[in-house]
Formats: C-alpha cells, structure tokens, sequence
C-alpha cells in the first residue's frame, strides 16, 4: 500500500534479524530455481529498498552459481540501481517513494548461459546465453 513508507524503514530498521532471515531464504529459494533443467531465466523481484535483501542476494547466489548472470531488466525503465559495492547494479531496476511515488521495488534478471563462467565480471555482453 502506497504511503506507508516510513513505518516499513522504521520497521526494518528494528529487526535487523528479520531482514537477515528473508535474505538467507531469498537466496535458498533463488539457488533452488537455478536447479530446475529447463529453467532459462529468473526475474528477481523484492518489494524491498535494503540492500540485504536485494543486490546482497544477488551478489551471493552469483558467487555461489556458475550457470547464471545478469542481463539487463527492463532497458526501458529510466531508474537504475547504484550501488558503488556492485559495478554490475545498474543491470538491476529500482524504484522509490521519491522517484516513483511508490513503497519501492527492486528487480533482477538472472539469465542461464550456455558455457559455465568463472567469476561474475558484470558485463553481460560478455556471456553467451540459452
């Protein structure tokens, strides 16, 4: 619901635990899908503004799976993620109460390629995808 912004910051920020908890099962269920044979692409989508819960999740289950990177989600959308962490955040898309007069969102397309990569460099022209 729209305009409830600042009790969901106020919130996260008191359960810190809670945040962390969503993360870990975010990125169980993110490398659970990764396994599925015919599985071509994933769009990771949070209602959420944290980090934890967005490009960490991201960052963690790159590091943890070879089968997958990013591309860019949604080309058209004009707000990017920035993150100076992450050089590959701009593939991601945000959205937020001072922008888009939402709660804010936050959206990932994992893509699988063809040959098994050794390390995430962030450039998705890089890869060759199914």
């Amino acid at each position: 619901m729209y305009g409830r912004i600042d009790a969901h910051v106020n919130e996260q920020h008191q359960n810190q635990g809670r945040l962390e908890s969503l993360s870990f099962y975010q990125k169980k269920l993110l490398l659970h899908a990764m396994k599925f044979p015919g599985v071509k692409k994933i769009v990771y989508s949070t209602c959420s503004t944290f980090a934890e819960e967005n490009e960490d999740v991201i960052a963690a289950v790159l590091n943890e799976s070879d089968s997958f990177a990013l591309k860019k989600a949604l080309p058209a959308w004009p707000h990017r993620l920035s993150n100076p962490n992450y050089p590959w955040a701009d593939l991601c898309l945000t959205a937020d109460h001072q922008h888009d007069r939402t709660d804010g969102f936050f959206v990932a397309l994992l893509q699988k390629v063809k040959v098994k990569r050794k390390n995430w460099d962030g450039q998705p022209e890089n890869y060759e995808y199914e």
